[in-house]
């Protein structure tokens, strides 16, 4: 009896512990007023961790941060099917935070 509750334990332990990571989603205001101008991208991505989506055009980065969606088509989806998808952008140019915005996924 004692090693099935030991072995249940420590699955209901595993399982919490995952579902508190998994909703451990960076993408909220708190975040997104921590970047500054003239920041670099590493350290963006220190603050909200890996980016969703990125493009480059004309020297200019500009990458996303999705919550509620883990790839740009996937947001699309979501958006197309009426949800919201709250979205990190932020534009680098030179490797240099030169903008940001913080709203609801919008399709271009």
């Amino acid at each position: 009896m004692n090693k099935v509750f030991k072995s249940l334990s420590v699955v209901l332990l595993a399982v919490v512990c995952f579902l508190t990571l998994a909703g451990c989603n960076k993408v909220k205001e708190k975040n997104y007023n921590k970047i500054e101008d003239g920041m670099t991208k590493a350290s963006v991505i220190e603050i909200l961790g890996d980016f969703n989506a990125s493009t480059n055009d004309n020297g200019y980065v500009t990458c996303y941060w999705f919550k509620g969606a883990d790839t740009y088509q996937e947001a699309l989806d979501k958006v197309n099917a009426g949800k919201e998808v709250l979205t990190i952008t932020v534009v680098f140019q030179d490797n240099k935070v030169v903008h940001k915005t913080m709203d609801n996924f919008v399709i271009a």
